[in-house]
């Protein structure tokens, strides 16, 4: 990607004309998006930013607050549901590459 490229793609994102690209902004800009077009490097920038106890994992209350931030509005019962099928070595909580293939399936 050239400069000039990042530069308009910055200027896309950053709908307020901040000049940074807030957490919403962000957020909006992924949904926006093809998952076949998201990049691994956005999903771990966004895997990071919610793993806010920095254990590796997403628990059940990152999971939580990830799906309210992308507007997944879900009961506890959504949230266990999610939690479930993306935890595959069943230890209650989901690390990265579990992530991303609860990611590249959905």
């Amino acid at each position: 990607m050239s400069d000039k490229e990042f530069a308009e793609t910055f200027m896309e994102i950053d709908t307020d004309g901040s000049r940074t690209i807030s957490w919403d902004e962000f957020s909006s800009a992924l949904l926006k998006k093809s998952p076949k077009e998201v990049t691994r490097c956005e999903l771990e920038s966004l895997f990071k930013e919610k793993d806010t106890d920095g254990s590796g994992k997403l628990n059940k209350k990152e999971i939580k607050e990830m799906c309210n931030c992308l507007g997944i509005k879900g009961q506890d019962e959504t949230i266990d549901r999610i939690l479930n099928d993306s935890d595959k070595n069943g230890d209650g909580e989901v690390d990265f590459q579990e992530f991303l293939a609860a990611y590249k399936s959905a």
